[in-house]
Formats: C-alpha cells, sequence, structure tokens
C-alpha cells in the first residue's frame, strides 16, 4: 500500500491510499466482525498517513472531497458509504473535531480508472 501525504497552504492535506475499499452490495453485505476489520484498516492506513505531520488540533469546520478510482461507477450511496470508515478514521485520530453536518461539508466523486488500478483519495481542507 502506498500512501501519498501532502500539505498546500493551510489547513489543506491530501491522502491517497492505494486501496479500494468494498462497497455495501448485495455482494458485500457482510458479518459485523469483517466490517470491524475494515474499519481497522481504515484506522491503520490513516494514521500512517498523518501521524508525523498531524494538525496540532483538530479541524473545526472542514470540507473533504473523497475521490474513489475504480473500473465501475458506483451510486451515490454506495460512493459515500465506501468512505464511512475512512472519515471515521480522520475524527478518531484527531485531524477534524466530528463528521456531523455542523463540523464537515463532503463532496464525493468517482474517476474512471483501469481495472486493478482502483484507489481512493481525501482532500481535508479547513473551512
Amino acid at each position: 500500500m502506498r500512501i501519498r501525504r501532502s500539505m498546500g497552504s493551510g489547513a489543506a492535506m491530501r491522502l491517497e491510499f492505494h486501496y479500494l475499499p468494498p462497497m455495501n452490495t448485495a455482494h458485500t453485505r457482510r458479518h459485523w466482525s469483517v466490517a470491524h476489520r475494515e474499519a481497522r484498516r481504515a484506522k491503520d492506513h490513516v494514521w500512517a498517513a498523518i501521524h508525523r505531520e498531524k494538525p496540532q488540533k483538530p479541524l473545526e469546520r472542514a470540507h473533504v472531497v473523497c475521490t474513489r478510482f475504480s473500473s465501475r461507477q458506483p451510486d451515490h450511496e454506495n460512493l459515500a458509504m465506501s468512505f464511512k470508515a475512512w472519515i471515521d478514521a480522520l475524527v478518531h485520530h484527531g485531524v477534524i473535531v466530528d463528521d456531523d453536518p455542523g463540523h464537515l461539508t463532503r463532496e464525493y466523486r468517482w474517476i474512471k480508472a483501469k481495472r486493478g488500478e482502483g484507489r481512493i483519495c481525501m482532500e481535508v481542507t479547513s473551512v
């Protein structure tokens, strides 16, 4: 797994993970323990990306752009669901205060990628 983290001006962060989280479809509904392992994986990867330059304090208000690069286009609900554990990991590790609408706005995007080259990208900006 390769992780790319870059900081721009101000409080902006770009996290790129060469991993494609599963979506909530009839084929991927899973036992709670499998979902728990997926959440743990997200927390581990986010920590690996941010631990050296973690913000001094969590962002009070933020905007996150979540982009999924995959060969098949998901519907909006599945696209949003595939990022849930990753946004929760940002809260868990103190990047953002909370993921409720008063603290975080979200934008979900999909970009076509070749089969086998799936990945996700999260851009977090202070508002």
